[in-house]
């Protein structure tokens, strides 16, 4: 879930008591300040207030760290400059401004290479300051360049033997590498910022890379030595009294019951830490409403009785949906409060899910319009790399069919104009001789023959591409009535398709080779998708999403799929034999259930489908292989008279507990 993101973000502890001492230094610094005459002891003591405020109030840190900067420099003291930067980087850092953090941080490092090529207490701060530099870019996301700013610095602290240094550079490593994918280089890092914490006794330190141990073993499945971690963790800060990570441990455990299906036991733990963060903290309330909402979803939809209603829930599917959408209300509420985009749109997907569950179809698709919306808004930086040429050629093609269009409405309306003109002609020309006028007539039918057939041919040409755009059977409501009312269809089999590191493939082929291969890729699932009863509804970047069954409800629908999804494959491994490096593998996900289908937009509309449905198929493909079709239970119970299938046990799927999942082999 989007919550484990704090968890790992959060580096070492600052504790209330920190907080209190440093209060205590900014009083007694502040003292001192009012009775210094010399500059050079103003500009130390200015520099010292700014690093204590930092961790009580980063704007009165800037302020005073600036007033370092500018004294030192004005009695031309590099040295205090330079300590000055770094204590400004150090509260932008702590404010979240990462863009000034990184300008003062390299301002204040280029002092600090030179002077520490001749003093080694310099050198030190050389690599306290790489080590802020490899932190920041891990906050905006560039994990490469922190890993090499981190390597860096751990490589200087392992030389001089500083182990606080070494924990601190080895975790912001382990955390690089853990949100770059690389799990198994994470928990490496983690153990060795574990041992060089447990060796200076360094409590909140290892309570924190204890508790980030545990959350990769949940990540990987690994829930019972996971769960240990994290419990280990939670009893540290218990006697510590850290009740800010005493709540995210709590929720942290919820988590991992939530993923490994264990209901009762997610609901309790997320209760715990849901009254621990309200007694004390607040960061975790948010975190826990959403837990609760989506185990009370899963109570509603067990249908096989594992989970008793009314022990741990409320009794009745509608009820504890009801529960859902109280608890869901409450953290979109403090996540709007709070700005964060990527709780809400959890939050809104969520909700969109237990409306659909309710019948709220309208309801339903309002929240899915806005947990689309931001989800577009939040893609990451890799994300938006991949996707803007695509973006850029799916907007040009629509504007093209728009001008097009556009084009075929003007050459009509000109026509229709030529057509009243050689009327109005002929009017006049009754007036005149019979000859000119019979002339007339003549010509003036000959034309209208011919504006006849430019408007049928026209009139084609529009319907063409509305059906590009649209199933046929929506066209028509569309042109008849001028509006096409969303429906629900109760049994639908959904197909996803994404392409297995796409990012690095990019990396292989120029972007207009890029696009290309995507468009000869998606031409070809185009053209099978033809000769099978299926709809394609769109393309997400590299994604491709299609559904049959709708919008003319057909029996074998799941058969359709699984056979074009083969085929689908059979295709990329050919073109793969061929092309190599220069094309893709592709992961091919399914499921069937009920979806609702209708138009979005106004001006660029587009037909789409939503609902829960949707969801789970593209768990399936998430949580599928390159080069295999994985399809759900509900699809293999379809199929699996006419498909040999390869039953992969339980697996856990975000936000869905565990799944069975089934490899279509071929």
């Amino acid at each position: 879930m989007r919550r484990l993101i704090f968890i790992i973000l959060s580096l070492y502890v600052t504790t209330v008591y920190a907080q209190e001492k440093s209060k205590a230094t900014v009083d007694s610094l502040t003292k001192q300040l009012a009775l210094t005459k010399e500059d050079s002891n103003k500009a130390k003591l200015l520099c010292g207030i700014s690093a204590a405020y930092g961790k009580i109030d980063v704007d009165e840190g800037v302020k005073y760290g600036t007033q370092a900067e500018a004294l030192s420099q004005k009695i031309g003291w590099d040295k205090g400059a330079a300590d000055a930067q770094y204590s400004i980087a150090g509260n932008y850092l702590s404010k979240g401004d990462y863009s000034k953090a990184m300008e003062y941080a390299l301002k204040s490092l280029k002092w600090f290479e030179t002077a520490g090529k001749t003093n080694p207490i310099h050198r030190t701060k050389q690599y306290n300051i790489v080590y802020t530099l490899a932190s920041i870019n891990f906050r905006i996301g560039d994990y490469p360049k922190a890993l090499s700013y981190a390597m860096e610095a751990l490589k200087y602290f392992e030389s001089t033997g500083n182990k606080k240094g070494i924990a601190d550079a080895s975790n912001c490593i382990a955390n690089s590498h853990t949100y770059a994918g690389n799990m198994k280089e994470g928990l490496e890092y983690y153990y060795k910022s574990l041992a060089a914490s447990t060796e200076i006794g360094d409590g909140n330190g290892i309570a924190a890379v204890t508790s980030n141990i545990g959350d990769i073993y949940i990540k990987q499945a690994n829930f019972d030595t996971g769960i240990a971690y994290v419990l280990r963790a939670l009893r540290m800060n218990e006697a510590s009294g850290n009740t800010h990570f005493q709540a995210i441990n709590l929720f942290t455990i919820a988590n991992a019951y939530l993923l490994r299906g264990m209901i009762p036991e997610a609901l309790a733990y997320s209760f715990r830490s849901l009254k621990v963060a309200e007694a004390h903290e607040k960061t975790t309330i948010p975190w826990n409403y959403a837990l609760i909402a989506t185990c009370y979803m899963e109570i509603a939809r067990d249908t096989m009785g594992k989970m008793t209603a009314g022990k741990i829930g409320p009794a009745g599917k509608t009820a504890c949906l009801a529960k859902c959408v109280e608890y869901i209300g409450k953290a979109i509420n403090i996540d709007i409060e709070a700005g964060d985009l990527q709780g809400l749109k959890d939050d809104y997907q969520t909700r969109s899910s237990a409306q659909m569950l309710l019948g709220n179809y309208k309801g339903a698709l309002e929240d899915f319009k806005n947990y689309t919306a931001i989800k577009d808004s939040i893609y990451n930086t890799e994300n938006n790399t991949k996707m803007s040429n695509l973006e850029t050629k799916r907007q040009v093609e629509l504007k093209d069919k728009q001008i097009e269009i556009d084009k075929l409405a003007v050459a009509k309306k000109r026509n229709e104009r030529g057509f009243y003109l050689a009327g109005i002609a002929g009017l006049l020309a009754i007036t005149g001789f019979v000859f000119r006028n019979y002339k007339t007539q003549k010509r003036s039918n000959e034309l209208q023959i011919i504006t006849n057939k430019q408007l049928s041919a026209e009139k084609e040409k529009s319907e063409s591409l509305l059906l590009n755009i649209l199933p046929a059977e929506v066209a028509d409501e569309l042109k008849s009535k001028g509006v096409a009312e969303a429906r629900m269809f109760d049994m639908v089999t959904v197909l996803f398709t994404d392409f297995v590191n796409f990012t690095s493939a990019g990396e292989r082929m120029s972007p207009k080779e890029l696009v290309g291969e995507l468009h000869e890729c998606f031409q070809a699932f185009d053209n099978i998708l033809n000769s099978y009863a299926i709809e394609k509804i769109k393309t997400i970047g590299d994604a491709y999403l299609a559904v049959s069954g709708l919008p003319d409800p057909i029996p074998d629908h799941a058969n359709h799929v699984v056979g074009a999804a083969i085929e689908i494959l059979h295709f990329m491994e050919e073109r793969r034999k061929r092309l190599g490096p220069k094309t893709f593998e592709i992961r091919i996900g399914i499921h069937s259930g009920s979806v609702v289908a209708g138009i979005v937009g106004v001006k660029k509309f587009a037909y789409d489908i939503w609902g829960d449905t949707v969801n789970t198929a593209a768990r399936m493909e998430q949580h599928g292989q390159a080069g295999m079709v994985n399809i759900s239970e509900t699809t293999y119970q379809l199929v699996k008279d006419k498909f040999n299938c390869e039953f992969r046990g339980e697996v856990a799927a975000k936000n869905k507990g565990t799944l069975n999942m089934y490899f279509v082999t071929v």
